[in-house]
């Protein structure tokens, strides 16, 4: 046995704790030494000795043993790098050169040969500093970096560690120029400059939607580079970024730890003043270095001089931040160029200070908020930073000057009351209570929009406690269509019970009842029909081990040890472990079959019932032959009445078949085995063979009667927790606590899959159907798990434990799973995966998902011939026709269905009305040659609207006679209902609306108000709100307040019948859900295997359904639900 010092000798980077220096302090002293750069150590550790001088020589002598580690890593730091140049390789990347160094890391420009050829920023931690602490934040920025998907955010693309143990991760190479720079070199202009900004704007936007904030924004960490002739900006460097969850949001909560004075994180003249004043920091701490970005992209100086912060110390810096006032843009540039200067004053004046202000209060609520005031500048509309930013002046005039600002306030209300009177003053009350309501009203918005995201991302990651946790906290009237699709998703389970005791193990005695064994506690039968026991073990006392059970003889082996009535006679009064069996239908135990010395973890009983292994404490395997009672139960397959419960089985022998050869016969007394680590699973592969899962991780094939390891399956690393073997398949399932779940060939011993499931797996089960398999958690997850065994592949999971999953089962019909838990229930649920969504079959190249008007209905033709119309409240088809012809659109009006077939360059296109009821042609009409996938039902006029490329065909919708032929200057994207102007709206791939005639399709009225190149995606209406979508930008615009503009992929959206959500889809595979109010994302709906064609809301706003289309294939239609009435008490 390896003996381990109690006491670890320290290595070359331990502090001792003879400095004297407390914990926090310490940690300071580390931070700084190992984040700051090498020409700034020496000012900061100074600041640090300034602000704690009561520890000034214990700090002086922690940072002489720091450098003089540092000097006696640098030998092996040298050869270590010597050795990645000399090897070329780190993990599986080929090394380049160096790009830089820093703290604790350095990285490596390197080349990634497979799966795809890449060049690709490695970031390498440094083996000299791969202690505990900074492998945790090396962890931590990797995993911060995983979090985000975003164009304009360099992406990671593997990670790992070595076999050296050097942990790395590969992330997107930016072969760029710092932003200013780029800017000043290309000679880009004030718009140009702005864009640009805005992309960055677009980038951290996303990182604060997932909780990250960058805190170290500064032009070196935004680098543009040309793609395909375009500059595209990237944001790089997250090393010190931080999550919001991981600090309390409050800055009254006492248990906010400030950072130290003087071990501050961040640059000097980017850092907001909250920052270096080492206070709690949010979103907005971001918006003021990005309103330094801005005044230096527009002046080429910061809006405080840069040489007095950088002379400063922290204590210094940060008073100077919080008390002097921030420089106006225009007021930089001055008289020297009076181009500029006129461009930059009023309107980019208030946007920076603005954004830079001191008083975090003062500044942009977020960073989407600052964007939509540039994109406003850009529009040539009026600011809102102006309204703000006169406040904020006023009052820090007033403070400098409070005697004259009174007194000047007195003269002036006197005057306004002279000239106006009350009535302005009433007026003016009201307006700035409306203005403060609406400003309280967005807060509130965005704050539920947030809460909405951490419980989406929380529940996409299958933690569905976190989802429970974060969704009551959303307000009841912001609970729309997105908190009721996730609130129906927390709980699956269609039976809780409430167990006394934490369970380890249970079995199904029939459809109805469940054995269920705790740890400690009465074993007890539960009815999960009744939710109520039906009966206990009698005389059960021991501590839980493990159990096997036959269902035929309803017989189950059970091991337990402790407190049993023979223990006091043993030799020195040792607890061994007894092997009993018992009547599962009565609870009596029968007779003691064996018992050991040690505690037992696993067992098993062969298929004819004559033989228990057991497998023990110190490797010890124990094989027991058993006679039972001759006579079965009724559930055995030959149909033999059951053995009497007074009936003794140790009065009877076995009886197989005359002459049949038993497990016994090979095994006639016990055996006992001996093996080098303890066996921690058993499963019978054959009567002469085990399968035998090891507590270092490996599986041995074994023969029964003389212990000869026959074969080895080798790859886990840990304690192996569960075997399952499928004889049908010829296939091994295994379950191990290095959290993996690993499928093996029985003859070769080969890996044939393998699953990383993150926590440890202590259960799998297996359907009959060997289609499903299933997996649950132990101590820490609350999920059960199912995959597809062909693939592997992600069947579903099951929400609803509150604490890790013990145990699962299947019912002996298969119909249900039941599970237990820490969390003390014991539950159950249809076997039949759950899906956060529902999938309809629409047929090959289905290529137009349409819906009635009052969403009671939703269509889909395909290609293939095949027409579908479904119920939207029920999901069963009130339709379906399987034709010879292929359509290409449909649409819904009353009983009717409209197709049309419109492939390109044919003669013979029509146009077809059809009953739901039964299917009969009522009207047909003719296409002519034209492509038609676009149809619009205007029944106000009695006319049917249908484009596709310039064509644009008008029906008499009762008869389907072709009335009207129009050819288009622009190719059509998409018509739909606008519902404001009571008029057919197309628009056009040039940018352009077009209101038509709803009588004989003429254009009545057109124009390009959203000033975009290209109009060809999503575009509809519902009362007030209009939704546009313009290559990768989506416009919401309500009528009355300023459209917003947002960045999204789209090709097609819909409207909530309240209008206060929007849902789009788009190439990207993606169904999101909008607040259109905010222009906030909400929720994305994934799953989607090819493009997202069509998007509506079907059945009173409660289901959202998406059509997947790609070209021939199978196309489908996903439907998701947002109940009216959601629990969350479960």
């Amino acid at each position: 046995m390896t003996r381990r010092d109690e006491h670890p000798p320290e290595g070359p980077h331990s502090i001792d704790d003879t400095t004297g220096l407390p914990e926090d302090l310490e940690t300071a002293l580390y931070d700084l030494y190992f984040d700051a750069p090498a020409e700034e150590r020496e000012g900061r550790f100074e600041n640090l000795l300034a602000s704690h001088p009561d520890h000034a020589d214990a700090l002086r002598r922690a940072q002489q043993a720091l450098s003089r580690s540092e000097h006696m890593l640098g030998h092996l730091r040298t050869e270590l790098d010597d050795a990645a140049a000399a090897s070329q390789y780190i993990g599986p990347f080929e090394i380049l050169r160096v790009l830089g160094e820093g703290g604790f890391g350095t990285v490596y420009l390197a080349r990634q040969h497979e799966p795809v050829q890449r060049q690709v920023a490695l970031k390498v931690l440094r083996q000299g500093h791969a202690d505990e602490r900074s492998t945790r934040r090396f962890e931590a920025e990797r995993q911060l970096l995983a979090r985000l998907q975003h164009e304009n955010i360099a992406q990671v693309y593997d990670a790992g560690t070595t076999d050296e143990q050097q942990h790395y991760f590969a992330m997107e190479f930016v072969d760029g120029k710092p932003i200013t720079t780029w800017c000043e070199q290309a000679g880009a202009d004030m718009q140009a400059r702005l864009r640009l900004f805005l992309r960055v704007c677009a980038a951290i936007h996303h990182a604060h939607q997932r909780e990250v904030v960058h805190r170290d924004l500064k032009p070196s960490n935004v680098l543009v580079h040309d793609q395909d002739g375009q500059p595209v900006p990237k944001v790089i460097d997250f090393g010190i970024a931080k999550l919001l969850a991981a600090q309390t949001p409050n800055p009254s909560d006492n248990a906010v730890e400030p950072t130290l004075v003087g071990a501050q994180v961040g640059t000097p003249g980017y850092m907001s003043p909250e920052q270096a004043a080492g206070e709690w920091i949010d979103t907005r701490t971001d918006v003021y270095s990005l309103g330094v970005l801005l005044c230096e992209l527009l002046t080429g100086e910061q809006p405080l001089p840069r040489e007095k912060l950088r002379s400063s110390s922290f204590v210094a810096m940060a008073k100077m931040l919080a008390e002097e006032p921030p420089r106006r843009p225009s007021s930089i540039v001055g008289r020297r160029d009076r181009a500029l200067f006129e461009q930059l004053r009023e309107d980019l004046d208030w946007i920076v200070l603005r954004a830079v202000a001191p008083q975090r209060d003062d500044r942009y609520t977020s960073v989407a908020a600052l964007a939509e005031d540039v994109e406003r500048y850009l529009r040539c509309q009026p600011v809102l930073a102006r309204q703000n930013a006169t406040g904020y002046v006023v009052r820090k005039f007033a403070r400098r000057h409070r005697v004259g600002v009174a007194l000047a306030a007195v003269a002036a209300v006197a005057l306004i009351a002279t000239l106006f009177g009350l009535t302005w003053g009433f007026r003016a009350v009201d307006n700035a209570r409306a203005e403060a309501e609406r400003g309280r009203d967005l807060a509130e918005t965005r704050g539920a929009a947030a809460r909405m995201a951490v419980a989406h991302h929380a529940l996409d990651s299958g933690d569905a406690v976190t989802t429970r946790e974060y969704l009551p906290s959303v307000p009841p009237e912001r609970r729309h269509w997105g908190w009721r699709h996730l609130a129906s998703q927390v709980d699956h389970s269609e039976t809780i019970l409430a167990v006394e005791n934490v369970c380890d193990e249970l079995l199904w005695l029939d459809e109805a009842r469940v054995l269920a064994f705790p740890l400690q506690g009465d074993i007890t039968c539960w009815n999960v029909d009744t939710a109520e026991p039906e009966y206990t073990f009698e005389g059960w006392q021991d501590k839980f081990c493990a159990v096997a059970f036959a269902r035929e003889h309803d017989l189950a082996l059970v091991a337990g040890h402790g407190d049993v009535s023979w223990w006091k006679m043993l030799p020195g009064k040792r607890t061994r472990t007894v092997i009993s069996l018992w009547n599962v239908r009565s609870g009596k135990r029968v007779r003691t079959v064996h018992q050991v010395a040690e505690e037992t973890l696993a067992m098993a009983w062969s298929d004819d019932r004559t033989l228990a292994v057991i497998g023990s404490k110190g490797g010890w395997l124990d094989i027991v032959p058993i006679r039972l009672s001759g006579r079965r139960n009724s559930s055995q397959r030959d149909g033999a009445s059951p053995a009497p419960e007074d009936s003794n089985p140790a009065t009877a022998d076995a009886s197989p078949p005359t002459g049949a050869i038993t497990a016994a016969d090979a095994v006639p007394r016990k055996l006992r085995y001996r093996f080098n680590n303890s066996v921690t699973a058993i499963a019978f592969c054959g009567n002469n063979e085990l399968l035998l899962g090891f507590e270092r991780g490996e599986v041995r094939r074994v023969e029964v009667t003389t212990g000869k390891t026959l074969a080895v399956m080798r790859g886990h690393t840990d304690a192996i927790d569960h075997l399952l073997f499928d004889e049908a398949g010829d296939r091994v399932y295994t379950a191990s606590v290095d959290a993996t779940v690993r499928a093996w060939d029985l003859q070769t011993a080969a890996p044939r899959a393998k699953r990383t499931v993150g926590v440890r797996v202590r259960r799998l089960a297996l359907t009959a159907k060997r289609d499903l398999l299933f997996a649950c958690g132990g101590w820490t997850d609350c999920g059960v798990l199912a995959w597809h065994t062909d693939t592997f592949e992600l069947a579903g999971r099951y929400h609803g434990h509150r604490a890790g999953v013990r145990s699962l089962a299947l019912s002996p019909e298969q119909r249900r799973v039941a599970t237990v838990s820490r969390d003390e229930t014991l539950r159950t649920w249809p076997i039949e995966p759950p899906r956060s969504s529902r999938i309809l079959d629409a047929g090959r190249d289905a290529r137009v998902l349409s819906a009635s008007r009052d969403g009671s209905r939703f269509a889909a033709a395909a290609i293939d011939g095949r027409i579908t119309v479904w119920n939207a409240h029920t999901l069963k088809p009130e339709l379906q026709l399987k034709t010879r012809k292929p359509w290409t659109g449909s649409a819904l009006h009353g009983d009717n269905v409209y197709v049309v077939s419109g492939l390109r360059y044919r003669d013979n296109n029509i146009i077809r009305a059809m009953r739901i009821a039964d299917g009969a042609v009522l009207y047909e009409g003719t296409a002519k040659n034209h492509e038609i996938q676009q149809l619009l039902v205007v029944a106000e006029t009695d006319r049917l609207f249908g484009c596709y490329g310039k064509h644009l065909l008008v029906w008499r919708l009762s008869d389907l006679v072709l009335l009207h032929e129009h050819e288009l200057q622009t190719k059509a994207s998409r018509i739909a209902w606008d519902a404001r102007a009571r008029r057919p709206l197309l628009g056009d791939h040039n940018g352009g609306l077009h209101q038509l005639n709803a009588t004989d399709g003429t254009i009545e009225s057109s124009h390009m108000r959203f000033e975009i190149p290209e109009l060809s995606g999503a575009n509809a209406s519902r009362a007030d709100l209009l939704v546009v979508g313009a290559g990768r930008s989506l416009i919401f615009d309500r009528q009355g307040t300023v459209p917003r503009t947002v960045t999204a992929l789209n090709g097609c959206a819909a409207i909530s019948p309240d209008t206060r959500r929007v849902v789009t889809g788009g190439a990207d595979h993606k169904v999101r859900l909008w607040d259109p109010d905010t222009g906030d994302q909400l929720l994305v709906l994934g799953g989607m295997p090819y493009n997202v064609a069509g998007v509506h809301f079907v059945d009173g706003g409660r289901r959202v359904i998406a059509l997947a289309h790609r070209w021939t294939a199978q196309c489908s239609v996903h439907v998701w639900t947002a109940p009216d009435d959601v629990e969350l008490g479960r």
